[in-house]
């Protein structure tokens, strides 16, 4: 029976990732949006005699819904085709590069004053219905240095976002109305709510997805016997991870020492 262990998971996962905490971009992406950042663990250890390890996935991002509408006055084409997020001057709220730690989910942002996060649209606002705009940030406790600009009929709104906590695993809906006539923008008090998603769910990690390879011991003769292949490898072909004499930890690479040394 082998000691307890606690599984922890990310997504999107990365195979080279070796590390607690992973890179994170969440600038839009025209094939598929924006990456939403997923972390979890099991709800119990887990052990070679009980493998299977239950999985709550958590949001590391906040989300944003604008419930966009026209007010009874708007006349024309009224075609939303974009809407951004962006620092107030200086400032430093809207931020979409940073690093996740898989464990706890917190997020570590990468300041820039000159980012944005924009949402290309091809929208058709209405008087009697809203048009819902889903945007992914990062936590921020929002205190008017975010702006939101909003592109219809190719001309541009612009409002600052109401103070807000953005915290992760939390949705966040504000009410937006737009004037043509006036040409402004109007947000009301935002509703928040628990952000559920299908991603957010339980998941089974078991041994028919999950496997260790566990090397066969050889005798060689010596006063112990070795494993079939290299610590890192799965075979005895593959090199394994590099280590030097001595150490716990894999190196890059590995310079031999010169004679007379």
């Amino acid at each position: 029976k082998s000691d307890p262990a606690t599984v922890y998971a990310y997504y999107p996962y990365e195979a080279s990732n070796s590390a607690t905490t992973v890179p994170i971009d969440i600038t839009y992406n025209p094939t598929g949006g924006q990456t939403d950042y997923l972390y979890g663990a099991g709800t119990a250890t887990v052990n070679s005699d009980s493998p299977t390890a239950h999985i709550k996935f958590n949001h590391a991002l906040a989300r944003i819904t604008f419930n966009v509408i026209l007010d009874k006055e708007s006349t024309g084409t009224n075609l939303l085709s974009n809407v951004t997020l962006r620092n107030v001057s200086g400032d430093t709220a809207v931020a979409v590069k940073g690093s996740m730690d898989i464990i706890t989910g917190k997020i570590t942002r990468t300041t820039n004053t000159y980012a944005t996060i924009e949402q290309p649209l091809d929208t058709t606002l209405k008087i009697a219905t809203a048009s819902p705009v889903d945007m992914l940030v990062m936590p921020i406790n929002v205190k008017g240095d975010m702006n939101v600009v909003m592109t219809i009929d190719d001309k541009m709104y612009t409002i600052k976002l109401p103070d807000t906590d953005l915290k992760a695993g939390n949705q966040y809906s504000y009410p937006v109305t737009v004037s043509v006539k006036n040409q402004r923008l109007s947000i009301g008090d935002c509703t928040i709510t628990a952000w559920n998603s299908n991603s957010a769910s339980n998941m089974d990690v078991t041994t028919d997805n999950y496997t260790i390879s566990v090397p066969t011991a050889v005798d060689l003769g010596l006063s112990v016997k070795w494993a079939s292949f290299n610590l890192g490898a799965t075979a005895p072909e593959e090199s394994g991870l590099m280590i030097s004499w001595g150490s716990r930890d894999e190196n890059n690479s590995i310079t031999a020492p010169r004679i007379g040394d």
